[in-house]
């Protein structure tokens, strides 16, 4: 499962039109909290021991690596990013071999800001990523 998500802005609309998603980011924080309600909701700062890298590769492929208390591991599957209805869909192997489907709703993307969110409907989740370009 990948959270991803970055907060930097541009100086003018136009010159994030043409802004793709391929390239190489950097998780700089993550919001987190019910997805109920916005309250009690934190801000997570990603530190050496636990962090988020995502590549997000022209021929649809990605690969995301994600490390908690040090023990880093690498999802690596392919994606669609639709500009007009600004989601990212995922698609990967989970560790069963089954295909694993998620989908993110992208709120901003700039030449060096990508932030979306991912509700994980069973536990109830809300997650904020915010990733900058390296």
């Amino acid at each position: 499962m990948i959270v991803l998500c970055v907060g930097v802005t541009s100086c003018s609309k136009d010159d994030d039109k043409d802004v793709t998603i391929v390239g190489n980011w950097t998780l700089s924080k993550v919001i987190q909290g019910r997805a109920s309600t916005t309250e009690g909701r934190k801000e997570v700062y990603p530190d050496t021991e636990n962090y988020s890298t995502a590549t997000f590769n022209s021929d649809g492929s990605y690969s995301d690596t994600h490390a908690e208390d040090g023990k880093a591991s690498t999802t690596i599957g392919t994606y669609t990013y639709d500009s007009d209805k600004k989601i990212i869909i995922l698609v990967n192997k989970d560790d069963n071999g089954e295909l694993e489907k998620d989908t993110a709703a992208v709120k901003e993307l700039t030449s060096n800001s990508l932030v979306f969110t991912h509700t994980l409907v069973i536990e109830n989740e809300y997650y904020e990523s915010h990733f900058t370009r390296k």
